[in-house]
Formats: structure tokens, C-alpha cells, sequence
């Protein structure tokens, strides 16, 4: 990639280059933040409950 652009005389290519970079670099976190959040959907009803009721603050 980085070879591309220092080739690259004019600015559409650059920006191209660099635009692909970008998402490269948004699909890697994207996949790095699905490794470190799981996603996770509990019930309400397993959810932690107060004796009044209410949703524990951890839930």
C-alpha cells in the first residue's frame, strides 16, 4: 500500500490510497472490538434485581 502511494503523482491516487487505508484500518478495529465486547443480550428476567424491583446498577 505504502509503495502505491509514494508512486502516485496525482492527488485522486493519494486519496484513493489513503481512503482504502481507512477502512482497512476500521474493519481491523471493528474486528479487534468483537474479540474484547461480546455480544451479549441477557433477559430482563435473568437480569439482577433489587428487592424493590429495580435493575441492579451491573446489570
Amino acid at each position: 500500500m505504502i509503495e502505491k502511494w509514494f508512486n502516485s503523482t496525482d492527488d485522486y491516487g493519494i486519496e484513493k490510497t489513503l481512503l482504502e487505508c481507512d477502512k482497512t484500518i476500521i474493519s481491523n478495529l471493528e474486528s479487534i472490538k468483537k474479540e474484547l465486547v461480546p455480544n451479549c443480550k441477557h433477559l430482563k428476567k435473568m437480569r439482577d434485581m433489587t428487592s424493590d424491583g429495580k435493575l441492579t446498577m451491573n446489570s
